[in-house]
């Protein structure tokens, strides 16, 4: 089934016809009387043609009430309208309820329009063929309810809408802002034309809507006449004997333009305006009983379904194609990735090449890190030692150093407690001439900064020996150069 193409049929006292909608076209296909023979040839029609259907009624049996009550929810509205069609029409199937919200009185409060069709035995024999045949039915719709989808655009208030079909008659519609109030179809009987038969109708019409007190006093009526640009003079013609009425005329071509329609309209039956209408719309509110329309339901149902599934194969097939996708790009990646593996294996292999031939075995080149690692913590470095001891004799550049030499615990027994080395420092003291105080006092100066360095001064051979049993002596003094040697003793802090 395709969604852009329709069966619609046109349903009136005297037959069904058929006509086939298909992106705007719309053909007549055949008719069928309202008898056990029509029956059949509809039944094989329908073997034939498979496309959706809906029905346009226009029959003189539909009938319309109104009741007004304050504003409800939509709970209470339902269960009220559910109520009311069962009071005023029991004996019927085919029935609507449509709520409208206005001002009456300067109040807010809700309209509710009722319709039904009273006499359902004509039209329930086509229906059953339908049902028999498993055939979709979209909806069931009448003439005057379209109407209000033909004068969305004018802005009357009160307005009564003429529209001539040839096969059922003169229908005069009458809706108060925009919402259908009452309608009446009139049957056109021998040679009748259409302006004769608005002029003979239009009185009883207004008689009518007079005794109902429509329009109310104050408020002007328009009347509106959906026909031919050809039939429009004679109309004019007919209707100049009633110059007290404002007359507007609705050319069929132009509202026949506002539809997706490709119709090219010859006289002024509007049967095809309305079918496309029909066709065009999307109903919420129509006749057909939820048991008639459950095949089309089910096969919306099955579309969307169908089109759903579409949707998921597109989105399935699109995820793959990305896995597919990232996988290929991975494996690239994986091939590049091998190729670095290899050409770096190759490096490292030619590196090899290039080392001596007595290379040390890693498991001696491990004893060897353990073992310095075990000397480290033993015994500290020689820079660790020495460093204080360099930068004073930096700090002291009268002072020459002739030797130095340490030892360490393990070689020496004599070290104090706390000490870990024993340094023996032989230096000499240079151009002091004469001078031997100052001598002594630079050499005094340099060990109490040894002393304050962390080095112990354990023993000494000073320069110049000033104890009670020493001599001064020219010769000491002569040679210009004093030597001497400190014994130090240094511990890690």
């Amino acid at each position: 089934m395709n969604l852009n193409h329709r069966t619609l049929l046109f349903f009136c006292a005297d037959q069904l016809q058929a006509h086939a909608w298909s992106n705007g076209y719309l053909l007549h296909l055949q008719d069928f009387t309202h008898d056990a023979l029509g029956h059949q040839q509809f039944a094989k029609f329908l073997v034939q043609h498979s496309q959706p259907i809906l029905i346009l009624v226009d029959v003189i049996e539909e009938d319309f009430r109104h009741e007004h009550l304050p504003r409800l929810n939509r709970r209470h509205r339902a269960a009220f309208s559910h109520r009311k069609l069962e009071q005023y029409y029991p004996h019927t199937i085919f029935r609507q309820s449509q709520w409208t919200r206005h001002t009456r009185d300067g109040r807010s409060e809700h309209a509710l329009l009722l319709s039904a069709l009273n006499q359902p035995a004509k039209l329930t024999p086509w229906l059953e063929i339908l049902r028999a045949h498993h055939h979709p039915l979209i909806a069931i719709q009448s003439v005057p309810h379209l109407g209000a989808e033909l004068i969305k655009s004018l802005s009357k208030s009160h307005l009564l809408l003429l529209s001539w079909n040839r096969t059922s008659g003169l229908r005069q519609s009458f809706y108060i802002d925009g919402q259908l109030h009452v309608s009446r179809l009139i049957p056109l009987t021998g040679n009748l034309t259409f302006s004769e038969a608005i002029n003979v109708e239009m009185p009883r019409m207004l008689h009518y809507l007079s005794s109902q007190n429509l329009p109310p006093a104050g408020i002007n009526l328009q009347v509106t006449i959906i026909c031919h640009a050809e039939d429009q003079a004679s109309l004019k013609l007919s209707l100049t004997a009633m110059p007290e009425l404002p007359f507007e005329f609705l050319d069929l071509q132009s509202l026949g333009s506002a539809l997706p329609t490709k119709k090219t309209y010859l006289d002024s039956d509007a049967t095809p305006l309305f079918l496309q209408t029909l066709a065009s719309q999307a109903l919420r509110q129509h006749y057909a009983p939820a048991h008639h329309t459950r095949i089309y339901r089910l096969w919306k149902m099955r579309l969307t379904m169908l089109i759903a599934s579409g949707f998921l194969l597109l989105l399935s097939a699109t995820g793959m194609a990305y896995q597919f996708l990232q996988a290929r790009a991975a494996q690239q990646s994986a091939t590049k990735l091998d190729t670095q593996s290899i050409a770096l294996t190759q490096k490292a292999s030619a590196l090899k090449l290039l080392f001596p031939a007595n290379v040390v075995p890693g498991d001696d080149m491990q004893k060897a890190v353990l073992m310095s690692q075990q000397l480290s913590q033993i015994s500290p470095a020689p820079l660790t030692v020495l460093a204080g001891l360099s930068h004073l004799l930096e700090d002291y550049p009268r002072i020459k150093l002739r030797s130095l030499s340490w030892k360490n615990a393990a070689a020496s027994a004599t070290l104090p407690q706390g000490s870990t080395h024993l340094i023996t420092l032989e230096g000499e003291l240079l151009d002091f001439a004469d001078d031997y105080r100052a001598t002594l006092n630079y050499l005094t100066d340099f060990q109490q900064a040894l002393s304050a360095n962390g080095y112990r001064i354990n023993a000494q051979s000073p320069p110049i020996d000033v104890s009670a049993s020493g001599q001064l002596s020219d010769i000491i003094f002569a040679q210009r150069s004093t030597k001497f040697t400190l014994e130090l003793s240094w511990g890690e802090p």
